[in-house]
Order: C-alpha cells, then sequence, then structure tokens
C-alpha cells in the first residue's frame, strides 16, 4: 500500500510539471494569462507548504531513528499519508482551475503538448 501511495504522489508530480511547463508554451487572452497567473501562485504557496511539511516529518523521523528511542514507524507513515493527502487535493484544484480558466480549444492545445513529453 505504502509503495502504491508513494507512486500515485510520484506520478502527480511528473504530470503537474508537464502541465505546469504547458501552460508556459501556450499563448493565451491576458485575461486567461492573469488568472493562471494567480491560480498557480495559489498551487506554489500551496507546494511549498506541502514541501515543508513533509521536509519537517522526514527530519523528526530521522532525529528519533537517530536518537535509540523506540520509534512508531506507523504513526511516521500516517503523517506522510496525511500530508500527501492534502497535497492530491491542491493538485486536483489547480487542474479544476486551469480547466475552468482555459476554454475547449486551448485545453486541446495543453493536451497535446503534454502528450509530447
Amino acid at each position: 500500500m505504502r509503495i502504491l501511495f508513494c507512486c500515485l504522489i510520484f506520478c502527480a508530480q511528473l504530470w503537474s510539471n508537464d502541465v505546469e511547463n504547458a501552460l508556459k508554451s501556450l499563448s493565451l487572452t491576458p485575461k486567461a494569462q492573469e488568472m493562471l497567473k494567480s491560480a498557480m501562485a495559489e498551487f506554489y504557496a500551496e507546494k511549498r507548504a506541502y514541501q515543508q511539511n513533509n521536509s519537517r516529518i522526514r527530519n523528526r523521523l530521522l532525529l528519533d531513528l537517530k536518537s535509540g528511542v523506540k520509534v512508531d514507524l506507523k504513526q511516521y507513515e500516517e503523517y506522510f499519508k496525511e500530508v500527501g493527502e492534502e497535497y492530491i487535493k491542491v493538485r486536483i484544484a489547480f487542474y479544476v482551475a486551469v480547466a475552468e480558466i482555459l476554454d475547449a480549444e486551448t485545453m486541446d492545445k495543453l493536451l497535446e503538448k503534454i502528450w509530447e513529453w
């Protein structure tokens, strides 16, 4: 189960980078650019929070393991899952925002660019 969850996060990460790069390469109206800029700024802030939370959990786990005390690995697994699940929700919200901002023709171009990579 843990491996499946890690794969899901990894794939979401790869796909999102393709989306972000593809969005940057599209010709968009100024209004769409502004709306996407706002959505991306919000997404990047949440992505940074995810990375910081993930790092804190990792660092705490390593410190606990180093100290030699009995470590409840199930508890850390839950911490990582919670942070990962929140990140997945943020990613989905970002994709929804992109779909709401772009018209059908531009969405087709976005998908073509993603599939090229």
